[in-house]
């Protein structure tokens, strides 16, 4: 992309941060994947020790899309393992 800032056109608050990230994984879709094995979601109160995400990381396969963390479902939607 040439810059390190990317302009998502929603409206701020805590309320949009879904819309936000789907808007942002989007971009990186059409703009970035081919470059990265991985994209790393971190708030900025977030702290990551990266020899350890490295350890995580080297058992996975990039090529299978994969889901690390935590995940609230809302009310009446299930897991993909079937898991509400």
């Amino acid at each position: 992309m040439g810059t390190d800032i990317m302009f998502i056109d929603t409206q701020e608050g805590y309320d949009n941060l879904t819309e936000k990230f789907r808007e942002i994984l989007q971009l990186l879709n059409l703009q970035e994947m081919e470059h990265f094995d991985w994209f790393l979601k971190a708030d900025d109160d977030t702290y990551v020790i990266m020899e350890n995400m490295r350890f995580l990381l080297k058992g996975l396969n990039p090529e299978t899309p994969a889901y690390l963390g935590k995940c609230r479902l809302l009310p009446g939607i299930t897991s993909h393992n079937g898991k509400r």
